[in-house]
């Protein structure tokens, strides 16, 4: 059962400035030029945002709408261009806030998938992409293969869990102050967990192996990897 979503109007704001930062410091750390940085930071801290609303069609996004939401990201590229070693020293404090925008960025995209009539799948997938939305355009700009899909800390599972979090809460029923506390607590318990005890998000792990043993084709397949070396070398 969807709820009228309320959310404090400066979440926006900060979650920008924090993605813009943390953007422009990657950038500086690249050694682009200063268009280089504004490019990264503003993509950065409002790339989440965007692709929520494009997903959504719901009109212009109105991250391009707002001059003020403008000027966070602009910021955020202008500190870590000109004062990039003091916000260095900041990391621990930005990390904190940008652990707590996954679930923020997480609430901002549920609610407005939910007022367009979405469902709980398409509003879980919009509320993850929009949390990691940022940190994959930065990637791709920088011509790195992207962190949120490479073995690491966990950061798009933390947004998956709080995205799951809050919509089952959410058409479960609670009182959404209950389902908009959950999603942060899950997006902060995971990320914060990951970190601390030094978990890391899986890689690929094959069990056909196993599972033809199983079954008893076991034989066959190595008959078959057999063949296929013999042939290799002849």
């Amino acid at each position: 059962m969807t709820q009228s979503l309320a959310m404090p109007g400066y979440l926006d704001a900060l979650a920008i400035l924090v993605g813009a930062l943390t953007g422009g410091l990657y950038a500086t750390r690249k050694g682009l030029d200063p268009v280089g940085v504004l490019l990264v930071a503003f993509s950065t801290g409002v790339g989440g945002g965007l692709i929520r609303d494009v997903l959504l069609q719901d009109g212009i996004p109105i991250l391009l709408l707002n001059p003020l939401f403008q000027l966070y990201a602009a910021l955020g590229a202008v500190v870590a261009f000109f004062f990039g070693r003091i916000a260095v020293r900041l990391t621990p404090a930005y990390e904190a806030l940008d652990t707590f925008m996954i679930g923020g960025w997480v609430l901002l995209a549920c609610g407005k998938a939910q007022q367009v009539g979405l469902g709980p799948i398409p509003t879980i997938f919009v509320g993850t992409v929009a949390a990691v939305g940022g940190g994959l355009i930065r990637d791709v700009l920088c011509h790195d293969p992207p962190e949120l899909m490479r073995p690491g800390f966990f950061y798009g599972l933390a947004a998956f869990g709080a995205a799951v979090t809050f919509t089952a809460f959410d058409y479960a029923g609670a009182p959404i102050i209950a389902a908009q506390l959950a999603a942060m607590a899950a997006a902060i318990i995971l990320r914060v967990t990951s970190v601390h005890f030094g978990i890391t998000s899986p890689t690929p792990y094959d069990v056909s192996e196993l599972v033809l043993r199983k079954i008893g084709l076991g034989a066959r397949l190595e008959d078959d990897a057999d063949a296929e070396s013999v042939g290799r070398q002849n």
